[in-house]
């Protein structure tokens, strides 16, 4: 069985030459299955672009060679899987290269194909810097509870919460909370805080 990965890059971009002060998330990417069911909930009157890169698990782990293994907890964890990763100023100017650049006239295809294999790789180099950890499965109440924790977290930036209300929040214990809540974010609650 050949499976996919998507890599939805969200919020990154903006017009060029335009300035905004609506933008609330830092752009991250989401990474998950390609038979995984993810939605995304939009606020009314939310600007919101992204663009996705889809790649075979095959494909990815023949790029990564030897180093395939530093990234066994997204290669060999694809059934129930979800990842976000806060994006660096490297993934943020190549996603918007790919998205603003004037079309090349020869080689088109190429051109798009180099540059996002520079975006993954600058993602994979982002990602190696995370801590190896076992994954557990997540379902989508696991998925809806750590993110409801994420935005009980950047509401109000100006007073930490407490663990306990963030358990409450969260429907589940604090070591289970924490524990869902690398796997997904790749730091602590309050290290993402």
């Amino acid at each position: 069985m050949i499976v996919f990965y998507r890599f939805y890059f969200k919020n990154v971009v903006q017009e060029p030459d335009t300035i905004s002060n609506t933008q609330t998330e830092k752009p991250v990417v989401h990474i998950f299955p390609y038979s995984a069911t993810r939605i995304s909930n939009f606020k009314k009157g939310e600007k919101v672009q992204m663009l996705c890169v889809i790649i075979r698990i095959p494909y990815l782990q023949a790029l990564l060679g030897t180093e395939a293994e530093n990234f066994n907890f997204l290669l060999n964890n694809y059934h129930h899987i979800l990842i976000e990763e806060i994006l660096t100023d490297d993934i943020v100017r190549l996603v918007t290269e790919i998205i603003y650049s004037k079309r090349q006239e020869v080689l088109t295809d190429f051109n798009y194909r180099i540059v996002s294999l520079q975006l993954i790789f600058s993602l994979f180099k982002s990602l190696s810097k995370r801590d190896q950890i076992k994954f557990q499965k997540l379902n989508e109440g696991d998925i809806i509870s750590i993110y409801k924790v994420k935005e009980r977290l950047i509401h109000d930036l100006s007073q930490p919460v407490t663990i306990e209300e963030l358990s409450k929040i969260a429907g589940m214990n604090i070591n289970n909370m924490r524990k869902l809540f690398i796997q997904i974010f790749g730091m602590g609650i309050y290290d993402y805080f």
